[in-house]
């Protein structure tokens, strides 16, 4: 599922996450309201670009979902319009859909802070670079004790968001409301500022593996989906993880949020139901032992 890591500039990375047999496509455009947001947060302003050709001054130090940023503007939307064919696997939850009617465009994806408070979504913490920023020299280790990645000679920039467990939600909709908890798990983001100009980033990110757990109280049809969908992530491996493949690029719409601008992005990418065994195992064994992996993919 994953490829070796590739040593580059003194940082690591590892080739894009492969397709899986039970994924959903996800679509979310800025121009409906869907998406990510990107925005900082009362007193943490994200830290200043190191990387060559970067488009803007400083990092968003928190994202959130869309539709929990501080101006709400709708879920990210599963698929893209286009119903099942944007779907490999998941043949209960298929069945279960068009039973009732349904069909992949019905669910939806939402993520961000619990009760609004948009201080506490995925941030980057301490906010601390892993490179030394002038030479490139790993002094500390992305996602164990620095939260970002870069330095003046490379293009490239890795992120690491995370949160308090309790604070933060991921979930999946139907038709808007919530029908399956996913458990916590970090956000990687990675990016090529490519050439100078505004507009020609390469963006894209992953969540780590989660847990699933069906919504408490639900019925009928909402109950039935849930169970298609927890049956499929269960005889896939019982862990869910969210693949955005394609981030849009820093020329967003922008909002002010205390006092200083935030940004709302599209993006494209996959709902992936995976194994837990082997291919989760290798990713935590290396990080243990120091190693930062990071993917990267070239237009």
């Amino acid at each position: 599922m994953l490829t070796l890591p590739v040593v580059l500039n003194s940082q690591v990375f590892i080739n894009r996450l492969a397709d899986v047999a039970n994924q959903i496509g996800i679509s979310g455009l800025e121009t409906n309201s869907k998406g990510v947001s990107g925005y900082q947060t009362a007193g943490n302003t994200g830290h200043s670009l190191v990387s060559q050709n970067p488009s803007g001054s400083v990092a968003f130090y928190a994202i959130s979902g869309r539709e929990s940023s501080p101006t709400p503007g709708g879920a990210t939307v599963m698929a893209n319009g286009t119903g099942n064919g944007d779907v490999s696997g998941f043949t209960n939850l298929i069945t279960a859909l068009t039973s009732n009617g349904k069909d992949s465009t019905n669910l939806g994806l939402i993520t961000g802070a619990v009760g609004g408070l948009f201080d506490n979504s995925y941030n980057l913490g301490a906010d601390t670079n892993a490179l030394n920023p002038t030479t490139g020299a790993q002094v500390g280790t992305l996602g164990v004790d620095s939260q970002w990645s870069a330095w003046s000679g490379s293009t490239l920039e890795e992120r690491y968001y995370s949160a308090n467990q309790a604070e933060v939600f991921y979930a999946l909709v139907l038709d808007g409301s919530p029908i399956v908890q996913f458990g916590y798990a970090p956000i990687w983001m990675s990016i090529d500022y490519n050439n100078a100009g505004v507009g020609d980033d390469v963006i894209f990110g992953h969540s780590g593996d989660m847990t699933v757990t069906k919504e408490a109280g639900l019925v009928g049809v909402n109950s039935d989906i849930a169970d298609a969908f927890m049956l499929d992530v269960n005889n896939a491996g019982g862990l869910v993880r969210v693949s955005n493949d394609t981030i849009q690029s820093a020329v967003s719409s922008n909002f002010i949020y205390q006092g200083q601008f935030g940004g709302y992005f599209s993006l494209s990418g996959r709902l992936q139901a995976v194994p837990e065994p082997s291919t989760y195992a290798l990713i935590i064994s290396i990080l243990s032992f120091g190693l930062i992996l990071y993917r990267r993919f070239k237009k």
